[in-house]
């Protein structure tokens, strides 16, 4: 295990602390994000909020909806949310899919939630809840643009075959990769390197590229990941 390099390509700069020493963590975001200006609507209007990411929950505050009810896609996003004082956290444990059927078996319908997040999304809540008749409003309070080029050292990194895994935890952050590798031509040197990814949708966004081989989380969870890779390890 002592040498191997894990190579994060993700937007989670403190992934990197959550693997144990026997790696080396190249982190390679492949997302800029940046903060939007945004108006906080009236919360009185909604009866609970929606985030699908922890980036959306460390970048709102609000304290007049702690006593709301709070639905969460997962483990981290619900992580966060505790640690900014949210006491009414609904966790769906799994996905946006996931998170939509907790919502409509909790939710009367005719309600009205706020879903705070990113400008780009892989799922569509509205639309997905929108025959449970539950109305879904968006706070769009961040963007993410895709990076334009690779850090040196894991480009060195990658075409001396020092890399054993790269991780994949969104289809966008997996669509800049694949704009990249044809940027520096660099296909041929991912045949020694297990691809790992949050989920099948995220999967299929590095399909097309030539991987040692590929494998899927058991859920979209951070812990999952790691398990994973100590598995292969």
């Amino acid at each position: 295990m002592q040498g191997n390099i894990l190579t994060l390509v993700n937007t989670r700069p403190d992934s990197k602390n959550l693997f144990d020493s026997d790696f080396q963590v190249l982190s390679a975001p492949m997302l800029d994000i940046s903060l939007l200006e945004y108006d906080v609507p009236n919360l009185s209007l909604y009866d609970g909020l929606i985030f699908t990411s922890s980036r959306a929950v460390e970048f709102f505050f609000d304290d007049g909806c702690f006593s709301k009810d709070i639905y969460a896609v997962g483990n981290k996003t619900t992580s966060v949310l505790k640690e900014k004082g949210y006491k009414n956290i609904i966790n769906a444990k799994g996905n946006g899919k996931k998170l939509c059927k907790l919502i409509s078996s909790k939710v009367k319908r005719g309600s009205k939630l706020l879903h705070v997040r990113g400008r780009n999304i892989a799922f569509d809540i509205a639309k997905e809840l929108a025959e449970s008749e539950i109305i879904i409003d968006s706070l769009i309070i961040y963007k993410s643009e895709m990076v334009s080029k690779i850090d040196d050292n894991i480009l060195n990194a990658i075409k001396n075959r020092k890399v054993d895994f790269i991780s994949f935890y969104s289809q966008r952050s997996g669509e800049a990769f694949v704009n990249l590798v044809g940027k520096y031509g660099i296909e041929s040197y991912l045949s020694s390197i297990k691809c790992l990814c949050f989920s099948e949708m995220v999967l299929n966004s590095v399909s097309n590229l030539k991987w040692d081989c590929t494998h899927v989380c058991d859920n979209p969870e951070e812990e999952e990941m790691i398990k994973l890779v100590r598995e292969l390890s």
